[in-house]
């Protein structure tokens, strides 16, 4: 089922199981979404994945939550289910969460993350605890500054390159003491924070997204704001896409939306082909504001993918003091 080389490990993971309704564990919906996803093709399983160079203690101190300028950046030109494939610096902060099932030499991608500082990733709490870790195996591994998750090499049409990606160990898992799922498996608190085990580095392609509390001046969502989701879920055409794709959403107002439970959820969609899907759970849906970008909401989940009805995220804004007391220098 699949070719291995060194740094070049290509491999496809099916699992035989049809999902027909809201997925305890996140954005898998469709019949045979379980049928992905590759490791990208970097590394063999062992590589050390820490990386220790990067800003010492005093700098990880200073931009603890880093503000606009550091964190959001807004490219020029920034070009999921439907969706259009980005730009290889656009969406800087997006991470693939790796897991590695016991006795299995190979390692998949079932999550993504949000790099808020250069130690922390913000992600779903569906995406570290219950059936995803007895389904894909341990989550041991963040991999950040990916663009094409298939390929040894990420460059352009006019022969510009990515920096290779970088490799981390996970030093602690934090999950929210109230995640659960209530009302038929709809997911309250649905986010977890991940601490690296080592510093990530900023680029022009690895870059923090901004929170909500870093600008006191941010608007409140309004229904039909255009937001934006990124990842490389389900497409529509196949169950994973290899490279990073975005695709703009309505934001929807909690009593237009009947999937919402609680209002710590944010819905966005119901666009008929344009959606998150299996495979973003844990990323992000942004917003642009002045000169970055703002993370609104979590992936946490829906039923199906681009079926006319909102999706539904954790809105991070809910959840700004509990994020803050959990970063830690």
């Amino acid at each position: 089922m699949y070719g291995l080389k060194r740094n070049a490990i290509k491999l496809l993971v099916i699992l035989s199981f049809c999902i027909y309704n809201v997925s305890p564990y996140g954005r898998i919906i469709f019949p045979g979404d379980e049928q992905y996803i590759p490791y990208g093709g970097r590394k063999p399983v062992g590589q050390n994945l820490t990386n220790k160079s990067g800003p010492g203690n005093g700098n990880e101190k200073r931009d603890l939550l880093p503000r606009p300028g550091v964190c959001g950046p807004i490219k020029p030109q920034n070009n999921i289910y439907g969706g259009t494939e980005v730009e290889l610096e656009d969406f800087t902060w997006l991470a693939n969460l790796e897991y590695k099932k016991e006795n299995r030499n190979i390692l998949v991608i079932a999550c993504a993350g949000n790099i808020i500082n250069h130690r922390y990733i913000l992600t779903a709490g569906h995406c570290v605890t219950g059936d995803i870790i007895r389904i894909k195996g341990q989550l041991i591994s963040v991999r950040v500054g990916d663009h094409n998750i298939d390929t040894l090499n990420d460059c352009n049409k006019n022969q510009f390159c990515l920096q290779p990606p970088q490799y981390f160990g996970i030093e602690k898992t934090i999950v929210h003491e109230n995640y659960r799922y209530v009302k038929g498996k709809k997911s309250v608190n649905d986010i977890a924070l991940l601490r690296l085990d080592g510093n990530i580095v900023y680029s022009s392609s690895v870059a923090p997204i901004c929170l909500p509390s870093v600008a006191p001046t941010l608007p409140p969502l309004e229904p039909g704001m255009k937001l934006v989701a990124a990842g490389w879920g389900h497409t529509g055409d196949r169950v994973y896409s290899p490279e990073k794709r975005m695709v703009e959403l309505p934001y929807v107002a909690n009593q237009n939306c009947p999937l919402a439970v609680d209002v710590s959820h944010l819905c966005a969609g119901g666009i008929f082909r344009e959606d998150t899907c299996s495979g973003d759970s844990g990323g992000g849906i942004y917003r642009s504001f002045g000169k970055a970008w703002f993370v609104e909401g979590i992936v946490s989940y829906g039923r199906g993918c681009g079926t006319q009805q909102p999706s539904v995220y954790t809105r991070v804004s809910s959840f700004l003091d509990w994020i803050e007391r959990n970063v830690l220098p």
